[in-house]
């Protein structure tokens, strides 16, 4: 029972859009950002793989990026862009900052 709980938890979450789970992040929402790392640490760990070519460097940046949004969720305005471009274009520059 406990693991149908879970799902259904899951199956709720995934409806949920990226700029709700930022805005319950920016309140402090840890379960949000969950869900963020859920939908997007594969692409974000790809990016960053893409431009340093080493896994555990891209595992770093992975977790780097993810610290960020928790830090900055505040400041995602979703007129300026989606929620993905604002993340990888975080995820790029942080993998390049990591190059450097």
């Amino acid at each position: 029972m406990n693991s149908q709980k879970q799902t259904s938890n899951e199956d709720a979450a995934s409806q949920v859009t990226d700029e709700a789970l930022v805005r319950q992040l920016a309140a402090g929402d840890l379960k949000a950002l969950d869900a963020l790392y859920t939908r997007y640490a594969r692409p974000v760990f790809s990016l960053a793989f893409r431009i340093l070519g080493d896994s555990a460097d891209a595992e770093e940046v992975t977790q780097d990026v993810f610290e960020r949004v928790w830090r900055h969720a505040p400041t995602y305005d979703p007129a300026r862009g989606r929620f993905g471009t604002w993340l990888l274009s975080m995820t790029h520059h942080v993998a390049v900052d990591h190059v450097r």
